[in-house]
């Protein structure tokens, strides 16, 4: 059976579940912004986003690295590309 694109964003909702369930996180205008798990954020600085490659962005405005931001989110970099749909 083929999936098509929009059900194949379901790990978005559950990435953002994760964050969520320690930062707060809105909604703008191409993605999400929540403060991030990686350094003690006063504000917002960590940007969300849904990519065209069915993949999650992840953007520090304060400078951190990825790989601090997924650690402290219990993550991983396989996290955030969706899964496989082959065989």
């Amino acid at each position: 059976m083929k999936q098509n694109e929009n059900t194949d964003l379901w790990w978005v909702g559950w990435i953002l579940l994760t964050i969520a369930s320690f930062f707060v996180s809105c909604y703008f205008w191409n993605g999400w912004i929540a403060r991030c798990p990686a350094h003690d954020d006063k504000v917002q600085s960590l940007q969300i986003s849904e990519r065209s490659d069915l993949s999650v962005g992840l953007h520090c405005h304060a400078g951190c690295a990825k790989t601090v931001m997924l650690d402290a989110m219990g993550l991983t970099f396989a996290d955030l590309f969706a899964p496989s749909t082959d065989g």
